[in-house]
């Protein structure tokens, strides 16, 4: 096997990365990073991902069953392929004062993250096929069917919590997760870390710790590291689309776009580094946002003007004008009656009109519970 090339474990400190470790790309049956059988703990993983996506707990994520074939065996989706290359890319902010009347998730207040980290992945796949001769490599971040969080585990660059987030140690849970595929064959395990001190440097969540499951205000969180998708709020206020099931639409409170609860709870994340990335510190969404101002967007150009180039794109314009009506009741913003009013009337979306008439019959009847 092979070590990964100094020039490429140097250019990870430069490009921003906080981690980087190893996993086989195929079924081999010999101890990995946690001393478990990699061959039967990929076989395990795979069929628990069938049964959740059995189970429904998958909500309206369609992609998620097209790439079920894929998601444990990369060498299906790059014939040859030998190692894959887990990297951790941290997007924890400075403490700020809490906004108050809608609340956005923490990795998106910048720039989207979709748009930050290619460049910088096609730079560490450059270097290591330059580096490393006959290999090929292709990066990805959260755009393809491989399971990252489950490679990530099994490399060694992190743990999976009971809030099913991955876990890096003294990171915690605030980073991005990025990978290689390569058909490079490489040295399993941790393969670089940053030296800085913060966060706890455990491996797994303490038994008795429930705080991420008990701060859900969904119960999406069953506290033994399973979630019914279909009940995450940063599912209902991104992926879902058309109308927030009713039982469902108070609960998600003040969000906007995303949920950090289980990720502000968590122990691991109590001090843990920031970024340091100009792109992530640079908000494109600011921390008082105007509701009335979202709510009276009715077009994709007037949504695309105010957000392009953030995440907030990806629940398009339908979708966040939707969640502003549901926050409006949830706050009890009566100063926003007016607004819910205009889009009840003049809104061109069906599910804008049902979630503003909704907020409104809240607002003036005062029975949000």
């Amino acid at each position: 096997m092979l070590t990964l090339p100094h020039e490429f474990i140097e250019l990870l400190p430069q490009l921003g990365f906080a981690r980087c470790a190893v996993a086989s790309a195929q079924p081999v049956g010999q101890p990995g990073p946690w001393g478990v059988d990699t061959n039967e703990l990929r076989h395990v993983a795979d069929d628990h991902f069938q049964q959740w996506l059995s189970s429904g707990k998958s909500g309206q994520m369609g992609f998620l069953e097209r790439h079920a074939a894929q998601k444990m065996w990369p060498d299906r989706q790059m014939p040859g392929a030998k190692s894959v290359i887990m990297l951790a890319f941290a997007y924890a902010q400075p403490a700020k004062p809490q906004a108050k009347g809608a609340r956005i998730a923490q990795y998106a207040l910048g720039r989207d993250y979709h748009k930050v980290l290619p460049p910088k992945l096609r730079t560490l796949c450059e270097v290591l096929d330059q580096k490393t001769q006959g290999s090929t490599s292709k990066a990805w971040t959260d755009a393809h069917p491989l399971h990252e969080r489950y490679f990530a585990h099994l490399s060694g660059l992190s743990f999976t919590g009971k809030n099913t987030l991955s876990i890096v140690p003294v990171w915690g849970s605030l980073v991005f997760l990025a990978s290689i595929i390569t058909t490079g064959d490489f040295e399993q395990g941790l393969a670089w870390e940053d030296g800085k001190q913060g966060g706890l440097r455990q491996n797994a969540c303490p038994s008795s710790c429930a705080r991420c499951s008990k701060v859900c205000p969904t119960g999406a969180l069953d506290g033994q590291g399973h979630i019914d998708a279909s009940r995450c709020i940063s599912y209902l206020t991104i992926e879902h689309k058309g109308p927030v099931p009713l039982h469902l639409r108070h609960l998600t409170g003040e969000w906007l776009f995303g949920c950090d609860l289980c990720q502000d709870v968590c122990p691991f994340n109590l001090g843990s580094p920031q970024t340091a990335e100009k792109d992530f510190l640079l908000h494109r969404v600011p921390a008082q946002l105007d509701l009335a101002n979202i709510l009276a967007m009715r077009s994709h150009e007037q949504f695309a003007e105010r957000f392009a180039g953030s995440p907030l794109m990806r629940a398009g314009r339908e979708g966040i004008v939707r969640n502003a009506a549901s926050v409006a009741a949830n706050t009890r913003a009566y100063h926003l009656i007016p607004a819910l009013k205009d889009a009840l009337e003049n809104d061109t979306s069906a599910v804008v009109k049902e979630h503003a008439a909704w907020a409104l019959e809240q607002l003036r009847d005062g029975n949000l519970y």
